[in-house]
């Protein structure tokens, strides 16, 4: 970003891309001027269970009886080829947390199921010890939350379709 970039930057991100960013702004606040943050994924553990069975409730039966089948296959280590299931599973999270998706075909993206379970459990460990929301308090820009009604509703601050603040 120093060099490709003028700093201090606008960041902005959608859903894990919006923890990346929330991240960035709280280990560099001088490198970001503003943040944006849409459609994050919760802040606090007591949302995840929302967000969860929001998911599923917009899921017919085949689709949750896949998705659970899926996230089971995922958790065993024996399973060679986890980015097929990734995928499978990145398809049905379009579906729940999309309003009205724009398809499109992308061959350019690369599951890295690897990468994933060791980022996922760290970013997890961040949220359950509280210590992702205490990383807030370093971030001194302004800070744009951008949270659509059909978005499950995962943010510590309450189901709002727009939030807006500054220190």
């Amino acid at each position: 970003m120093e060099r490709e970039g003028e700093l201090p930057i606008i960041l902005i991100g959608s859903s894990w891309g919006a923890w990346l960013s929330y991240l960035f702004a709280a280990r560099h606040p001088s490198m970001v001027k503003k943040l944006i943050l849409v459609a994050s994924g919760p802040f606090e553990e007591k949302y995840v269970s929302i967000l969860k069975e929001t998911r599923m409730n917009r899921l017919n039966e085949d689709e949750k009886n896949e998705m659970q089948e899926l996230l089971k296959e995922l958790n065993e280590l024996k399973i060679q080829n986890r980015s097929v299931l990734f995928a499978k599973i990145g398809t049905l999270f379009t579906k729940t947390d999309s309003y009205k998706p724009i398809n499109y075909t992308c061959d350019t993206i690369e599951f890295q199921p690897e990468v994933y379970s060791k980022i996922w459990e760290e970013a997890k460990n961040l949220r359950a010890s509280g210590t992702l929301l205490e990383l807030g308090k370093n971030i001194n820009c302004p800070v744009v939350a951008i949270h659509g009604d059909h978005d499950p509703p995962s943010l510590s601050w309450g189901k709002r379709s727009f939030i807006s603040y500054s220190k």
